[in-house]
């Protein structure tokens, strides 16, 4: 198994200075999340930032880099100025990619109707001018929010063939292969895009590989790169704050993932995942009360599918049985919305009805994931998860194998993989894996706390 790279901005983790060079060997920090994709489409869009880190920690030119094409970076923000744009000038190709990548990021921010608009807004460009790469890219930008992973790399290596350094390719081929499980291609051409030109999106992009393969040292000092790459203050330094704020949250360092989440929306107030990163925090500490406020406030205007479920399940916790049940219709209402836009979400669909209540359609779903993606590891996880439930433990085991192989540190699937092994009868390796569970971070998943809770009293583990 390859394993994640190192940037030439990245000597070693912990070590921020810039120096020149390949992929260097990776060791896992011996201590030891919200689509891939979605939080892709916060960094922007597909656009390739302008400068590389310099030993000094100085934003500077990278003089070695290629002039290469891009997509103009635009936030959902900007659709009504590129609405005017387009309607003063139809054939205006370049603000039409534009619109569309615009489109299809509010779309990611809880609005699925926007992925009609940024299809029909394509067709007018691909009338236009229906070999444009720009164009290509930005259609296979909207099939990875879509979750159509199979065409959208695809559609990027077609694109590649003619375009071997249009940086805009490589990142949605780094993209789909992380989300179809192809975790070795993903680093190939992530490799390539850094060595291009190291910037913010390319940082970003190692720190969830390195995320993925156990490293959350090493992720987090990537996506410290990554902010210092960008412009400071700017949508998009934001954005990657926000991610900083989950990598610390998902290993249990609180106060360092607030200060992270409150630091990116004083950079735009506007910043959903930042919201709910606080609100996951406030929960985790026993704040309920302020916790189911902000959600409401939040979902009001971004109905993000997380942030819902999450106000569903701190109601039930708080016992406000009435309230998480009318979130839990609003996950099905948007669930379905999603679908009738032509978003997969198959498993997600999965993860959601397996620890609320729903077998049936849970397995359903978590088959259907897996016949599509079988080599990602989280899709492995939820029928995993999906066979422990129907008491399919041998099955469980292995698929749960297949989940963890990655040495991914994410607490929900230790858990997973520690009540497989103690269903199984191999109750030291579920101790050693609860306990790393626990470990890592203590206060998640919300949705099992108290079945997690009971496996560790029956393995005579304290919480």
């Amino acid at each position: 198994m390859a394993t994640p790279l190192h940037p030439p901005a990245l000597a070693s983790q912990g070590h921020q200075e810039a120096l020149p060079g390949k992929v260097g060997e990776h060791r896992p920090s011996p201590r030891r999340r919200l689509s891939f994709t979605a939080a892709c489409l916060t960094i922007l869009g597909l656009a390739i930032g302008r400068f590389a880190t310099t030993p000094s920690g100085q934003a500077a030119p990278a003089p070695s880099a290629k002039p290469v094409q891009s997509l103009i970076a635009v936030s959902p923000d900007a659709v009504p100025s590129l609405e005017a744009a387009v309607k003063a000038n139809p054939a205006d190709v370049r603000g039409l990619q534009q619109l569309a990548v615009a489109y299809t990021r509010r779309a990611a921010e809880g609005d699925p109707s926007n992925y009609d608009l940024a299809d029909r807004t394509l067709q007018r460009a691909e009338a236009i001018a229906a070999d444009d790469p720009l164009t290509m890219v930005a259609r296979a930008t909207l099939d990875l929010s879509l979750h159509e992973f199979d065409r959208a790399r695809e559609q990027a290596i077609a694109i590649q063939t003619q375009n071997p350094d249009l940086n805009d390719v490589d990142t949605v081929l780094v993209d789909a292969s992380v989300e179809l499980g192809r975790y070795e291609e993903a680093q190939k051409y992530l490799q390539k895009l850094v060595d291009r030109r190291a910037a913010l999106p390319s940082y970003a992009r190692v720190s969830y590989l390195r995320e993925l393969h156990g490293d959350l040292d090493g992720a987090a000092t990537a996506m410290q790169l990554a902010i210092n790459a960008g412009q400071p203050g700017s949508p998009d330094v934001a954005a990657v704050t926000t991610l900083l704020g989950d990598i610390e949250f998902s290993r249990g360092r609180l106060t360092a993932a607030r200060t992270n989440y409150e630091r990116a929306l004083r950079m735009k107030s506007s910043l959903p995942l930042a919201t709910l990163g606080i609100a996951r925090i406030d929960g985790a500490q026993g704040q309920l009360d302020r916790a189911i406020a902000d959600l409401k406030n939040m979902t009001q205007v971004y109905p993000l599918p997380a942030a819902v479920v999450l106000l569903g399940d701190l109601q039930q916790q708080s016992g406000d049985l009435a309230g998480a049940e009318e979130s839990f219709a609003l996950v099905d209402a948007i669930t379905t919305l999603q679908q009738n836009a032509g978003e997969v979400v198959d498993l997600e669909t999965a993860q959601f009805d397996l620890d609320h209540g729903r077998l049936e359609t849970g397995v359903a779903f978590a088959e259907t994931a897996f016949s599509e993606r079988p080599n990602n590891i989280f899709v492995a996880d939820a029928l995993a998860w999906a066979r422990f439930r129907q008491g399919k433990f041998t099955e469980a085991a292995a698929l749960s194998t297949q989940a963890i192989r990655l040495g991914t540190h994410d607490a929900g699937m230790l858990f997973h993989a520690a009540a497989i092994a103690e269903a199984n009868g191999k109750l030291e390796a579920a101790v050693r894996l609860l306990k790393r569970s626990l470990s890592l971070n203590r206060y998640q998943p919300f949705s099992v706390r108290a079945e997690r809770d009971a496996l560790a009293t029956k393995l005579g583990i304290k919480i």
